[in-house]
């Protein structure tokens, strides 16, 4: 090959490299915004118990019920990988501060 060709295979793992160093910036800005879910569970499967806070009526699972359910434990385990917070579906999903809950309300625009 003469110096005015270029070699394939340099040229493709240049891109590889180029399209990793892509997906690894973008994945951190997913998970720095903090609103977006990625695992993959029904909510809706969770038994949601209707409260009143601070700001108005909002649903929460308890651990002590929910704690071993598999769909309970995924949201869980999302909510953590996201810092305690997100946006999924409609609805707000955060994690209490003292890990006694999640709580969910819905997003009005």
């Amino acid at each position: 090959m003469s110096d005015e060709q270029f070699d394939l295979y340099e040229a493709i793992a240049r891109l590889r490299d180029h399209f990793s160093g892509i997906v690894e910036t973008l994945d951190k800005l997913v998970q720095a915004q903090g609103k977006v879910a990625t695992k993959d569970y029904d909510a809706n499967k969770i038994n949601w118990l209707e409260k009143n806070g601070t700001k108005g009526k909002y649903e929460f699972a308890d651990p002590k019920t929910e704690g071993a359910k598999t769909d309970f434990k995924a949201l869980l385990s999302d909510l953590k990988s996201h810092n305690g917070k997100f946006q999924h579906a409609g609805f707000f999903y955060w994690l209490f501060t003292d890990a006694a809950g999640i709580g969910r309300k819905q997003v009005t625009k």
